[in-house]
């Protein structure tokens, strides 16, 4: 798979946006239903936080179509799309919420 992942935003710094723009991030802490747990998700490698992310994120169909694109772009086809890693998922959904950060 030819993924292209640009390598400007750290794992840390890309989990802890993720989990902000989610509104589950305070101060270095996220909320789980259980209560405040110190870290934030890991999404860049865990496939279900990204897709729990995706839920909450992609609620609108303008966005999520969006976001397809954009991973669809990233990782070459739609079949690539399907099997697409944690890391693609996660900068595919910064970029469509406009929270990727060039540096």
């Amino acid at each position: 798979m030819a993924e292209i992942l640009e390598r400007t935003m750290t794992d840390q710094d890309i989990n802890e946006t993720i989990a902000f723009a989610q509104n589950i991030c305070f101060n270095g802490y996220y909320k789980t239903p259980s209560g405040f747990v110190v870290g934030c998700p890991d999404y860049v490698d865990d496939l279900n936080a990204v897709h729990i992310a995706e839920e909450n994120l992609l609620t609108d169909p303008y966005v999520r179509r969006k976001y397809y694109e954009t991973l669809d772009e990233m990782t070459g086809d739609q079949w690539n799309t399907i099997v697409a890693s944690a890391r693609a998922r996660s900068v595919a959904l910064l970029k469509t919420i406009g929270k990727w950060e060039e540096q």
